[in-house]
């Protein structure tokens, strides 16, 4: 008999440091990013699950070596286990989940009233930073990475701070939570194009065979079907930046921040590639912050930043 499964949203995933977080985290087993189609709407300080429809909710995805006990706590965090007044808010129930291993089923707990009326919780934003060089716009996007340390001040991902965690949650955080391009692609020589795409998620203990498998849907997904076996080397630059761009994706990021990921390029192959990025944004429902100095980026951005001498112009 398979393990029972839990996907989870909110304040219950790997990345947050609640109570809650850290029992489920002690008493299951992390399998990696999952997906299940559905919307999140706002409901008070919380999100709630409304299942169905084309867009995508991205959670965490647990083996639960005992079900009656999770879940049974789990039901009374969320006031829907016997006893609590009806009509509850949340109720526990199966869906379908896009997962590490593929589709499977699995427990989560939707929002059990009607939604009308409520806030959708939106996803996919797509913001542009420009400036002159020397604007800030790299330091920008590393500091919000995780790259770099603020020398004042603080950087928060939802209700964590970056550098509060520690040097191991941090390097975690942006294994699992965000995905970066860069202008000039940091691809290993020495590996081929789907060596280099696994690499993040060799890095996440993601078994050879599933790393493998994204690693070709990616590839394939970004046209480069055919030159999986080849060495950066024998690559084009446009080839390069796709090679880039699926490593960036190997993982299921919530973010992808991209520096002039366009720079590099001649003007066609340049549009080819932001054209594929706007597609891969839209298709994972990413975020996706993007420093650039090519006008052509900033016009498909859906609101742009300016900088000026490390202000906010």
């Amino acid at each position: 008999m398979s393990e029972a499964l839990l996907f989870v949203y909110g304040t219950l995933r790997a990345g947050f440091a609640g109570p809650m977080a850290q029992r489920l985290r002690r008493e299951a087993r992390l399998l990696g990013r999952a997906r299940t189609a559905g919307l999140l709407y706002r409901i008070a300080d919380y999100p709630g699950l409304v299942p169905g429809g084309a867009a995508w909710v991205v959670g965490d995805l647990f083996a639960l070596p005992d079900p009656a006990t999770t879940l049974g706590w789990i039901d009374i965090y969320e006031e829907c286990a016997p006893g609590f007044p009806e009509p509850r808010e949340y109720r526990r129930s199966r869906i379908m989940v896009d997962g590490p291993g593929g589709p499977a089923c699995a427990w989560t707990y939707v929002y059990a009233r009607d939604a009308a009326g409520l806030a959708p919780i939106a996803s996919g934003d797509f913001l542009s930073l420009q400036g002159a060089s020397g604007a800030g716009k790299s330091t920008l996007l590393h500091l919000l990475g995780g790259l770099d340390e603020p020398s004042a001040g603080e950087v928060f991902a939802g209700d964590q701070s970056l550098f509060g965690m520690g040097a191991a949650r941090l390097a975690k955080w942006r294994n699992r939570e965000v995905g970066f391009v860069f202008q000039a692609y940091h691809l290993l020589p020495e590996f081929d194009a789907l060596e280099n795409v696994i690499i993040p998620a060799r890095i996440a203990h993601t078994s050879v065979a599933i790393a493998e498998r994204r690693g070709r849907e990616l590839l394939e997904r970004v046209g480069l079907a055919k030159r999986m076996n080849h060495l950066p080397t024998e690559l084009s630059g446009g080839e390069q930046q796709r090679v880039a761009l699926a490593r960036a994706l190997i993982n299921q990021p919530r973010i992808l921040f991209a520096d002039e990921p366009t720079g590099n390029l001649d003007s066609k192959t340049g549009g080819e590639v932001l054209d594929l990025l706007c597609e891969l944004q839209q298709e994972a429902k990413l975020t996706m912050i993007i420093a650039t100095h090519d006008d052509r980026v900033a016009a498909r951005a859906h609101a742009t930043l300016r900088l000026a001498d490390g202000l906010i112009a």
